[in-house]
């Protein structure tokens, strides 16, 4: 099986023309919304799930359908061409699609930017990162209720280890 990112090219070619889109489709790049232009205009309002990302249906004048996540379509409308690599948003907000807060960068660079601190998930693992030192404390867990009891667990024995020292806790 192909890497994740030479199938998203392979599936980039097959993409109408940017061109194409321009005529069909307007993007605003302060507020971050795409609005279908034409006999039926519609503005795409991002989904009330904060963890699904923004998905527009094009189609283009050949009448073919096709699926595109809505912060790629805005960079193709806004630069002209569609991204390389893979769209970062850098506040990591999912559907704000403001082209400040848009970033195409290689998958390597979009893996960086994940939160420094606290329980997150990767695929369907969940992981606690301690702050402090940007690294794993209590490793990969199956459910996030263990990941937060693991988080509790971390931050009572910190707060012990400051009473002791005398220090007030925060």
């Amino acid at each position: 099986m192909r890497p994740f990112y030479r199938r998203m090219r392979a599936k980039e070619r097959s993409l109408p023309a940017v061109s194409e889109l321009q005529q069909l489709y307007s993007y605003d790049p302060s507020t971050g919304l795409i609005t279908r232009l034409g006999r039926k205009p519609h503005t795409y309002k991002p989904p009330k799930n904060p963890h699904v990302y923004h998905s527009v249906f094009l189609r283009s004048k050949g009448g073919a359908k096709l699926s595109v996540k809505a912060h790629r379509l805005a960079w193709a409308l806004h630069t002209g061409h569609w991204p390389k690599d893979v769209i970062d948003h850098i506040n990591r907000d999912k559907h704000d699609n403001r082209f400040c807060n848009l970033r195409d960068v290689p998958l390597h660079v979009n893996a960086q930017n994940k939160p420094s601190i606290g329980i997150y998930r990767a695929g369907f693992i969940w992981k606690y990162l301690e702050g402090r030192t940007g690294k794993t404390t209590y490793g990969n867990f199956c459910k996030c209720l263990k990941a937060r009891n693991a988080k509790r667990r971390d931050l009572l024995t910190l707060q012990k280890a400051r009473a002791t020292r005398g220090l007030a806790s925060a």
